[in-house]
C-alpha cells in the first residue's frame, strides 16, 4: 500500500473512531488564507480545558488533517492528570531519582520545598522503575478554580506527543523536548539552500518568488541529531516567522522546521488560537530589518543523519544516546484506548526558552 493510501486510511479511522472521542467539532483547512500553499489545518474543540483551537501541517492535505486530530487529541488526553501522592519537595526528593530544581521552574514564583504538592507516576526509561513526577508540570487543564493552587513548576505541553503506536509517540516526545533543549543552549550555523533537495528545495523556490527571505540554520549537538531552525521574513512585515525540528532524518527534521515556520503565519492570519498576543498585530511597531548575509554556510549532505527500518531500533538508539549522556527520560502514558496513544516525556536538566 502507498505512502498517499496509508495516511488517507488513517485519516478516515481518525474521523470515524477518535475525533467523536474527544469531541473535536470540526476540521478546517486554513491553508488558502496564505500564499505560501503549504497545508495547515485546524481542529476545533470548543469544550477544551485548554486551547480550543489546534493546528497541524504537513506535505499533504490528508497529512495536516491528520496532525491537526492529533495536536488536539494530545491536548485532550493532557486534561486529566492523575494524582498519585501529595507530598512536599523536601519529602519527594527523598524518593526520586533526579534532582526536583532540574526542571523547569516558573520565574516568578519562589520555591517553598515544605508546601504539599500533587504528583503523578511516570516510569524512569533507564531503570523502568515507577518515579513520581509533578502533576503541574505536565497537566494542561488551564480552567481557573476558586482554590488558589501554589506550584513553582511551569506548566508546558513541551514532550507531550501522540502516535499510531507508543513507540511513534514516544520518539515524537523524545524529539521535541531535545529539539527545543539543543536550540536553546547550543550555537547554529547557516545552511547552503542550494544544497537543498527534495520537497523543501520546491517550496524554498516558492518562497523567494513571493519574496520571502529564507535562512536554515543548523544545531551540531551532544547528541548527534540533526536539528534545524528554519526563519521566514517577508518584505513589508512587521513579525517574522520561525519553525524548529529535530529527527534522526536530516530530511524529516528539515520538512518539521518549515512546517512549523509556515504554520506560525497562518497562526497569525487566523487570529484563532487562545494564546495569541495582541501585540503581534499592534501597527505602530516598526518593519523588521532584513535578515543579516550569513557569514559560514554549511551543505546538507556534510550533516548528520540516520535511517531506519522500523520504530524500535530508532527509539533504542536515542534511548541509548540520552543514558550515555547520563540523562534518564520519564515517560507517563495518557492513552485512554481509543486507538492513538498519548504520552508525555520529562528530561530533567534539560531546558527551553519560549511559550510551549
Amino acid at each position: 500500500m502507498s505512502d498517499v493510501c496509508k495516511d488517507q486510511r488513517t485519516l478516515d479511522e481518525l474521523k470515524r473512531y477518535v475525533v467523536p472521542e474527544v469531541k473535536i467539532s470540526r476540521i478546517a483547512d486554513v491553508t488558502g488564507l496564505d500564499c505560501i500553499g503549504m497545508p495547515v489545518f485546524q481542529a476545533i474543540r470548543p469544550l477544551s480545558k485548554n486551547y480550543c483551537v489546534s493546528q497541524g501541517k504537513g506535505l499533504s492535505s490528508v497529512q495536516a488533517s491528520i496532525s491537526a486530530i492529533m495536536e488536539s487529541v494530545e491536548m485532550f488526553h493532557a486534561e486529566e492528570m492523575a494524582v498519585s501522592e501529595k507530598a512536599s519537595i523536601r519529602s519527594a526528593q527523598q524518593v526520586v531519582t533526579y534532582d526536583i530544581r532540574s526542571l523547569q521552574l516558573n520565574d516568578d514564583i519562589t520555591i517553598n520545598d515544605t508546601i504539599p504538592l500533587e504528583w503523578t507516576s511516570a516510569v524512569d526509561l533507564y531503570s523502568a522503575r515507577e518515579e513520581l513526577i509533578p502533576k503541574e508540570i505536565c497537566s494542561m487543564d488551564l480552567t481557573v478554580t476558586d482554590n488558589a493552587y501554589y506550584s513553582p513548576f511551569r506548566k508546558t505541553s513541551n514532550g507531550l506527543a501522540a502516535g499510531l503506536d507508543r513507540n511513534s509517540a514516544m520518539l515524537h516526545g523524545l524529539y521535541e523536548v531535545l529539539e527545543r533543549h539543543i536550540v536553546y543552549t547550543h550555537l547554529p550555523v547557516d545552511v547552503d539552500l542550494v544544497s537543498i533537495t527534495g520537497a523543501v528545495r520546491d517550496l524554498i523556490r516558492r518562497l523567494k518568488l513571493m519574496k520571502i527571505d529564507v535562512r536554515v540554520k543548523y544545531f551540531a549537538n551532544d547528541y548527534n541529531l540533526p536539528c534545524f531552525k528554519v526563519q521566514l521574513l517577508q518584505e513589508g512585515m512587521r513579525v517574522g516567522f520561525t519553525g524548529t525540528g529535530c529527527d534522526s532524518s536530516r530530511n524529516k527534521a528539515l520538512e518539521k522546521a518549515f512546517a512549523e515556520a509556515v504554520q506560525s503565519r497562518l497562526t497569525l492570519i487566523t487570529g484563532s488560537r487562545d494564546d495569541i498576543r495582541s501585540e503581534f498585530y499592534a501597527t505602530e511597531v516598526p518593519e523588521i530589518q532584513p535578515l543579516p548575509r550569513a557569514v559560514k554556510l554549511v551543505t546538507m549532505n556534510h550533516l548528520s543523519d540516520s535511517k531506519y527500518s522500523n520504530k524500535f531500533d530508532e527509539l533504542n538508539d536515542v534511548l541509548a544516546t540520552l543514558f550515555t549522556a547520563n540523562l534518564r527520560p520519564k515517560f507517563k502514558d495518557l492513552s485512554r484506548n481509543i486507538g492513538v496513544y498519548v504520552v508525555f516525556i520529562l528530561i530533567p536538566s534539560l531546558t527551553f526558552k519560549g511559550k510551549h
